[in-house]
């Protein structure tokens, strides 16, 4: 059963930019082992049941790592992405295995669906560290992070840092639908857009 393998995963810490912020610069190696086992089931299940599953390899978890201990602000908030849908998966397998009813396998594909996105997203969508990394150097750079933490707290941050990241992929994504025939108007759009060009 699908959702047994999943059930039987540890729990990544739980995960929040604050958390995220104060780890920079320290030990990573609880996330790069689950991650692993993670990889590590999914292999398991394409061999044994034919589902094959995208996951990060081995190399793609050493980059975000590092990365995260360098403190990028790109790979913090998809650590801590991977690390909330991650752990609504397991929950959501336990849920399975306990009640084995419509919502519970509701619950477990929603869940599934949610980290799988993440992990292609993260692979494949050059929008998706492209908006990360101007997002983050537009709330740093600024002061604007700063002054969110002071008056609205780490939530607050969190929520205006996702909010910003997903208008801005929206709109690169835009751009690109908008000017697919001509691909040097979309470089030129976007730079237009991000205030970049000439």
């Amino acid at each position: 059963m699908l959702a047994s393998g999943f059930a039987g995963l540890p729990l990544l810490p739980e995960c929040s930019m604050h958390d995220a912020i104060a780890a920079a610069g320290g030990g990573y190696d609880r996330v790069y082992e689950v991650l692993n086992e993670y990889r590590n089931l999914v292999e398991g299940l394409e061999k044994d049941l034919g589902v094959r599953l995208p996951y990060l390899s081995y190399r793609e978890i050493r980059g975000l790592m590092d990365s995260a201990g360098r403190g990028s602000v790109e790979a913090l908030q998809t650590l801590c992405g991977l690390a909330r849908d991650y752990n609504g998966l397991v929950r959501a397998a336990n849920l399975v295995l306990m009640y084995d009813s419509g919502w519970a396998w509701s619950w477990f594909y929603g869940n599934l669906t949610r980290l799988v996105l993440d992990i292609v997203l993260i692979r494949l969508d050059p929008t998706y560290g492209l908006a990360f990394k101007v997002v983050g150097k537009v709330f740093t750079s600024t002061g604007l992070a700063r002054v969110i933490l002071e008056y609205g707290g780490y939530a607050a941050l969190e929520y205006s840092m996702s909010l910003s990241h997903w208008q801005l992929r929206h709109k690169i994504h835009e751009i690109i639908e908008e000017n697919v025939a001509n691909p040097d108007r979309i470089i030129h759009s976007l730079q237009e857009y991000l205030g970049l060009g000439p």
